[in-house]
């Protein structure tokens, strides 16, 4: 199946809007006072994991590794108070996301075609990367408590949705400072997700956006050549 087929299956359009979705609603459901309920997070997750695994099934083995790896994580997400549990949801949908940003990486520079939903894998690639390292931070945050100084909580780990802030806000290498890491591995994390934010966005998502646009000026020249 070609590049310009998979294009038009739209699996970049769902993961892209799904991503938004769950990025822009879930955090009004997590509290810090309480528990997050199952069915919420499962709910939520469980869409970008299936946008996830429509996007890789253009090729059988990956949607076989992402399927298994999906519903892992989601079978996971329903037992939130056994501890063993949720950290190994944790390593599980790191790895899922990882693996998701490595097939987004791999469309756009294996691709001939620059369509609109080039550009949707490429945003893409740059939100997975900051829910991505969400992970690893909450991840880090429950083996190592008090790996992140948030000065609105005194104590306990943070949610998933305070970590979710300072991944976007480290990504992009604002830094406003009222989270800060800590612990060394956080502080390592933290660096190691700037230099791919920088990567990721001036190289993927500029370079993608940049053909697309040439693209579009050689076909409106060429209309108005004839």
């Amino acid at each position: 199946m070609d590049n310009e087929k998979i294009a038009n299956r739209g699996v970049w359009f769902y993961l892209f809007f799904s991503l938004i979705f769950m990025i822009a609603i879930y955090p009004y459901f997590d509290r810090p006072d309480q528990a997050v309920s199952p069915w919420i997070f499962a709910f939520f997750n469980s869409i970008v994991v299936l946008a996830i695994i429509y996007a890789a099934s253009v090729r059988k083995y990956q949607f076989w590794v992402v399927l298994v790896l999906g519903l892992i994580v989601l079978v996971l997400h329903w037992m939130p108070s056994i501890t063993i549990a949720h950290r190994t949801m944790l390593w599980i949908q790191s790895f899922l996301y990882l693996y998701a940003i490595y097939l987004s990486a791999h469309h756009l520079t294996n691709t001939k075609h620059i369509g609109v939903e080039e550009i949707y894998a490429a945003i893409s690639l740059y939100l997975l990367l900051g829910i991505g390292w969400t992970s690893l931070y909450l991840l880090i945050d429950h083996l190592q408590p008090d790996s992140f100084h948030y000065e609105q909580v005194s104590q306990g780990v943070l949610t998933w949705s305070d970590l979710l802030y300072f991944s976007f806000i480290t990504l992009t290498t604002t830094g406003y400072g009222d989270i800060t890491p800590a612990a060394p591995v956080a502080r390592s994390m933290a660096i190691l997700e700037s230099i791919t934010g920088l990567f990721c966005l001036g190289i993927m998502v500029s370079g993608a956006i940049g053909r697309y646009v040439s693209l579009k000026v050689r076909e409106d020249f060429g209309e108005l050549e004839d």
